[in-house]
């Protein structure tokens, strides 16, 4: 029930081969989020919560037009502690934590675009860093230095890893007076390559441009760093190119570089979810799996996955037979794994216009219907 990606174990052929052990227990939800994705999956499993105490939870369900506000909705409900936002798009979670202007930037290049799309997840809004995209990882280590140099709660520690190559003889002092220099710049008001001249003039026994060279691996003897992490950025963007530059795609390079920081700070804070604080966090449905919240928020639709009736499809066809219906099964995988994220509170918004028929099969599932 949870195999939602392309590729993986799947469906284990010849399942009668294999002696079965059923582990009926849930160790996440209560009673009443148990209940419902045994509904979901709708196979008579039979699961069921391991607290014989945990008798608290609720699961609601809302349909809403396509002017539905998620922030207005989080307070309206007063959900604003340890509460996850699922959401199907990419575009939706960009747009959410306030960095759409660089997505939107990134899917001109050809790393991001056609085919080449799925590399928004793998690489962009990849939150292991080890598989996240080369160039963009030495830029989230450029935005690291900007956003703890400017923080108060920093170790110096946390400041030096940025020095290495004569970290070993430095004196607090010369620490001091660097990150004072950072902060008389006000990085975080910049845009990217302003940025990035502003650091590569800092100098004194720390250098802002040696810190450059380390940050985006650029040998000793450049001269220009602006030009090389150009260079650098269109080696990832454009890998799939020929070599020769047309004047568009330099023309797309200086967009990315005169993107605002504070776009790159959002996407910084997307990654390591430094909004805890607010403790509202937000996951594409694909990235919340193995995760879990006492409040879970499922925004659903039915344009995704270049499909106009994503989500439909699946509330039309529930009790119905559908063995051998590959498509239904993605659906309800999908839906069985963001609803089963919800440890207590599981509110789920079906953006859509939904008629009488699809009505009935909805509440078979989610029980009364709340319209917004």
């Amino acid at each position: 029930m949870q195999n939602i990606y392309g590729s993986g174990v799947g469906i284990l052929p010849n399942k009668e081969k294999y002696k079965s052990i059923e582990k009926v227990f849930n160790r996440r939800s209560s009673k009443q989020i148990v209940e419902l994705i045994e509904k979901i999956r709708n196979d008579n499993f039979g699961q069921l919560s391991i607290y014989t105490d945990f008798d608290n939870g609720s699961y609601n369900f809302y349909v809403a037009g396509d002017d539905f506000n998620l922030d207005a909705f989080l307070q309206k409900e007063s959900l604003t502690n340890n509460t996850a936002c699922l959401l199907m798009k990419n575009d939706d979670i960009s747009k959410a934590r306030g960095f759409d202007e660089l997505l939107s930037v990134l899917k001109k290049f050809p790393r991001f675009s056609a085919i080449n799309y799925e590399n928004v997840t793998n690489e962009f809004l990849q939150k292991n860093l080890q598989h996240m995209g080369w160039f963009l990882r030495e830029i989230l280590t450029f935005v690291d230095l900007i956003q703890k140099s400017n923080d108060d709660n920093s170790t110096v520690k946390e400041i030096v890893q940025f020095v290495t190559p004569t970290k070993s003889t430095l004196t607090f002092g010369e620490m001091k007076q660097f990150i004072s220099s950072l902060r008389k710049i006000d990085l975080s008001t910049l845009t990217i390559d302003k940025c990035i001249n502003a650091i590569a003039n800092v100098q004194g026994r720390i250098s802002g441009k040696n810190i450059l060279k380390e940050i985006f691996s650029i040998g000793d003897t450049a001269e220009n760093i602006l030009l090389n992490i150009k260079n650098r950025s269109y080696d990832y963007f454009y890998h799939s190119q020929d070599s020769g530059e047309s004047k568009r795609e330099v023309t797309v390079i200086d967009e990315f570089f005169r993107l605002d920081v504070s776009q790159f700070i959002k996407w910084y804070e997307y990654i390591f979810d430094d909004l805890k604080h607010e403790e509202i966090s937000y996951y594409t449905l694909h990235g919340s799996k193995g995760l879990e919240f006492d409040n879970v928020v499922v925004v659903l639709q039915d344009k995704f996955a270049k499909k106009n009736d994503y989500c439909r499809y699946f509330f039309k066809n529930y009790n119905v037979s559908t063995v051998g219906d590959n498509r239904f099964q993605e659906i309800r995988n999908l839906l069985y794994v963001a609803c089963s994220r919800a440890k207590i509170n599981l509110y789920v918004i079906y953006i859509s216009d939904t008629d009488v028929d699809l009505s009935e099969n909805i509440e078979n599932i989610f029980g009364k219907i709340n319209y917004l």
